[in-house]
């Protein structure tokens, strides 16, 4: 499941809730940002495995910078040099923490 944490709180534990198995285990594989962790153990009522993973500014910038030149091949009167540096600098600078991921697997056991 991805994005775990754009649900709306009451889906995401009705999900979780949903999938936690009768028979046998269940491994479910998650990712959202990590305030929700805490909420989705509960949910699930075991501990999870959780990796952190953060995009950094380098990450930001290949992915803005190859994204605006796919779309310069195709409308290349809709950029200048100068729009894309201005649009990489200004989602790079705030983006910072926004692209914090947490990927967490967990078994549910009956």
């Amino acid at each position: 499941m991805d994005a775990l944490d754009e649900l709306e709180p009451r889906t995401w534990f009705a999900l979780l809730k949903a999938l936690h198995p009768d028979f046998g285990t269940v491994r479910i594989f998650n990712t959202g940002r990590p305030h929700i962790q805490p909420e989705v153990g509960g949910a699930i009522q075991t501990q999870l495995d959780a990796m952190h993973i953060t995009a950094d500014g380098r990450d930001i910038r290949g992915y803005l910078t190859h994204e605006i030149e796919e779309d310069m091949n195709i409308n290349p009167e809709d950029m200048n040099d100068q729009l894309k540096k201005e649009i990489i600098e200004t989602i790079t600078s705030k983006a910072g923490g926004m692209y914090v991921i947490q990927f967490s697997v967990f078994a549910c056991r009956p």
